[in-house]
């Protein structure tokens, strides 16, 4: 999700909106916890862009393998 975020950098894609904290974008999710304190905003970024949308609507997964079906 990382690699994501900072391609949505590079071409200007917006993110999370302004003062939207990345606890605030994941916290729906069950295993939020789970995420890596330096992917955080990476994460929030990939989700509130709607590219990235979880497993399910209260797990993200952070820890597995990306699928062509969360993206």
């Amino acid at each position: 999700m990382v690699i994501i975020s900072k391609a949505m950098a590079i071409t200007k894609l917006p993110g999370p909106g302004e003062g939207q904290a990345a606890s605030d974008v994941l916290g729906s999710f069950s295993d939020a916890d789970e995420i890596s304190r330096w992917a955080l905003e990476g994460a929030a970024d990939s989700v509130s862009a709607g590219i990235i949308s979880g497993r399910s609507h209260q797990k993200l997964a952070p820890k597995s393998y990306i699928t062509g079906a969360e993206v």
